[in-house]
């Protein structure tokens, strides 16, 4: 059983279509849980086979190889999709592997799904357009840069840096410094936006929270660039700034307040939810919720329209009050 995402990082307010793949199960029951980043957004499967509960979606499954379902991304921030299965038939059960999905803020207005390997925001201003760059193995994992005449293969050299002594050291606590050029740009670049993380473990020990977390950027003078908290990822905290260009960059920290006071623009959107506990199983809630449900489940498997029956009512109703009870 395997769910597969249109996309691993999508701009908010767009659609990400999710996939199932479900052969092998000749009658049975799936229950998603989409994070509360996300809405349901729909479904080619038919009506009468699937319900909605929350976050929770149960898809009867008779036959079927696969189901598709769309959601739509609300809020910004790391998500992580989780699911389980149930085969009425085998009876047997287990879990879906979780999927993850970035949602980012929609800088220039770009529209469609796709990801950041191989998508690109679109500017609102200006007549130039945007290269979308991953970066391996470093804190700056990656950036979005606009322009004019810009390359297809468009690359970004980042390495750390030991400042100069004729620099001054930036304000707050810093993390580490960076330099960021592109080699052999023959176009102009109108502006980046350069996506970097710092450890969870790092932001706990000083004295300010992620909100106090800006990226810098070194242009005669250390300035403070519109930084936002996206979410998280791998024990660490995800961020975007927003830069006019390349040069030497440092990922720094203070209280929001003393922040402020220094025209530090950090702004936090709602945090990356920890999904809640997903079911196990529609065998296994039924199993559970009480004697009384469960005996009376075990005479009504004996035909194909029976199962229907089970996994499309009762299935989902002990699902969904299962899901309640662990909520709680």
């Amino acid at each position: 059983m395997e769910r597969t995402l249109s996309a691993a990082d999508i701009a908010q307010g767009n659609n990400l279509d999710v996939m199932l793949s479900v052969e092998g199960i000749q009658a049975g029951g799936i229950v998603e849980t989409i994070p509360d980043g996300f809405t349901f957004a729909g479904t080619d499967h038919p009506a009468d086979r699937y319900g909605i509960s929350g976050q929770k979606v149960l898809f009867s499954v008779i036959g079927e190889n696969e189901i598709a379902y769309r959601v739509q991304a609300r809020t910004v921030g790391t998500w992580t999709f989780s699911g389980a299965w149930d085969d009425a038939v085998s009876m047997t059960n287990g879990t879906i592997p979780e999927s993850q999905v970035m949602v980012s803020q929609p800088y220039w207005g770009g529209s469609g799904g796709g990801g950041a390997t191989n998508s690109a925001a679109t500017p609102t201003t200006g007549t130039g357009e945007s290269r979308v760059i991953q970066i391996e193995g470093e804190e700056i994992t990656g950036m979005i840069v606009s322009g004019a005449g810009l390359p297809e293969n468009l690359s970004v050299s980042c390495h750390y840096v030991d400042l100069p002594a004729t620099i001054p050291t930036v304000p707050g606590e810093v993390y580490r410094y960076y330099n960021l050029t592109i080699p052999a740009l023959n176009g102009s670049i109108e502006g980046v936006v350069i996506r970097f993380s710092v450890p969870m473990d790092w932001v706990k020990n000083q004295t300010f929270s992620a909100a106090g977390v800006s990226l810098y950027r070194y242009a005669d003078g250390w300035t403070s660039l519109n930084t936002t908290l996206t979410g998280t990822v791998n024990s660490s905290y995800t961020f975007e700034a927003e830069s006019p260009g390349c040069s030497i960059f440092a990922i720094s920290g203070k209280e929001p307040d003393k922040a402020a006071a220094a025209s530090v623009q950090t702004t936090q959107p709602t945090p990356a939810a920890t999904p809640k506990a997903q079911v196990t199983s529609v065998a296994g809630a039924v199993a559970e919720d009480n004697e009384t449900a469960e005996n009376s489940l075990i005479p009504l498997v004996g035909g194909l329209a029976v199962v229907v029956i089970v996994i499309g009512a009762g299935a989902w109703y002990l699902y969904r009050g299962r899901g309640t009870e662990k909520e709680e």
